[in-house]
């Protein structure tokens, strides 16, 4: 049933973007990845979370400005930090899936998550990653597998 939920994911996700490549993963983590706020340079990502808590992420709506200082982390701001201390912190459960805007999709404010933290609990989890490639940036990818071989 695992192999069939993904190939269908794959293919919703695929429609969706209109993208020609799809980057996966499917981990299990007993570790706290990903524990900081973050968006991702990405088109779209889809989470899905098969066993473990699910990922954590702020509505755009209560998410203040934000400034990207380096790759893949933002500093929140003050406006964002409070949300996260009144509980505006959603949190997906397992099954759950969750469709985030990337960074590429959002002139670079794309959607703000994170993964639960699992490890200080002795708690693990099973994570389906999705990209959706954007044509745009398949060139970086063909970039980045050529300097692997």
């Amino acid at each position: 049933w695992l192999l069939e939920d993904i190939m269908a994911l794959a293919k919703a996700l695929r429609a969706l973007s209109g993208a020609r490549v799809l980057l996966g993963s499917l981990y299990v983590t007993r570790a706290d990845h990903c524990r900081k706020f973050h968006s991702d340079a990405c088109g779209w990502r889809m989470l899905v979370t098969y066993a473990g808590p699910g990922t954590q992420w702020i509505a755009d709506q209560e998410a203040g400005s934000r400034e990207m200082p380096r790759r893949y982390e933002r500093t929140l701001d003050e406006h964002t930090a409070a949300v996260i201390r009144a509980g505006g912190v959603r949190q997906a459960e397992a099954f759950d899936v969750v469709l985030l805007r990337g960074d590429v999709l959002s002139g670079g404010r794309g959607a703000i998550h994170r993964s639960p933290p699992v490890q200080a609990a002795g708690l693990g989890r099973l994570v389906l990653k999705l990209d959706a490639e954007l044509d745009a940036l398949i060139p970086r990818i063909a970039r980045s597998q050529a300097a692997r071989a």
